[in-house]
């Protein structure tokens, strides 16, 4: 069920809400406009509230279908512009739209199963509204192959790269095969860091990244180095088990998947 988020800019307060598709309001919040800040601040603080909204609603950036705003002045609704808020000091030609389309980078981890899936549905709509995807896999093995008809599909562009040579998952190996693959596996993330310093996407999924910290394969500063690069056009979704607190700063937002397990007579009350 599609959800749109609206948020009505005042000269004292920004409220903000998560509204279903018919009209009913699920979530609302209210966060000072602070205008004498500066918009950037502002702006930044709406960030943080959508952020805080999808932590809260417990909703995905990929179920969100679009943002509306309300502002009090001259608006060019086209260019997605605010011309001028007389109450609001400083909104003078702010291109709200183009700054808030500034994409994210978000992580899917935790030990319940979906977190590729959620992250290749998530590239899937992207790649079916015209933009370019990348989907780079790790430790999977090259028997991964369920997802490779995606490459055929008309008018999508969407690549997928292993880098892997071996068939089976990396955690099947022998520990002289992994010494083997690790050398493969850092092809791949040098490719990693190429893509994004380049922009060659507008999309990119680094799928079992996090993986390769609990291998051994990559440090956190590793991974930090990757996401410095990345530009404010291009958004990331890296999957794994666990997320390291130091990557905190570079991220945007975290969805964790647990799956618990129940005791068969406790499923029986």
């Amino acid at each position: 069920m599609a959800q749109r988020i609206g948020i009505d800019v005042g000269g004292t307060n920004v409220k903000i809400a998560l509204v279903s598709d018919k009209g009913k309001i699920i979530y609302s919040n209210s966060i000072p406009t602070r205008a004498e800040m500066g918009y950037e601040y502002t702006i930044n603080s709406m960030k943080d509230a959508i952020r805080d909204l999808l932590k809260e609603t417990k909703m995905k950036a990929a179920d969100i279908e679009g943002i509306g705003f309300g502002f009090p002045g001259q608006i060019d609704c086209k260019k997605g512009v605010v011309r001028l808020a007389p109450n609001i000091p400083g909104w003078v030609n702010v291109p709200i739209a183009s700054i808030m389309e500034k994409e994210l980078t978000e992580v899917y981890c935790g030990n319940g199963k979906g977190k590729t899936a959620l992250a290749i549905g998530q590239s899937l709509r992207v790649a079916t509204q015209g933009k370019s995807v990348i989907v780079i896999q790790f430790l999977k093995g090259r028997d991964q192959r369920s997802l490779d008809f995606l490459q055929d599909v008309d008018n999508l562009d969407f690549k997928i790269f292993r880098f892997e040579k071996r068939e089976c998952c990396y955690e099947d190996l022998t520990e002289e095969e992994k010494a083997e693959e690790k050398s493969n596996i850092l092809n791949g993330l040098n490719f990693a860091r190429k893509v994004v310093v380049t922009q060659e996407c507008d999309f990119l999924v680094l799928d079992e990244i996090l993986g390769l910290l609990d291998c051994g394969i990559i440090t956190v500063e590793g991974i930090a180095d990757i996401l410095k690069h990345k530009d404010e056009s291009m958004h990331i979704v890296m999957t794994g088990w666990n997320f390291p607190e130091e990557l905190r700063p570079y991220v945007d937002v975290i969805t964790t998947l647990n799956t618990e397990e129940v005791h068969p007579l406790d499923a029986n009350e």
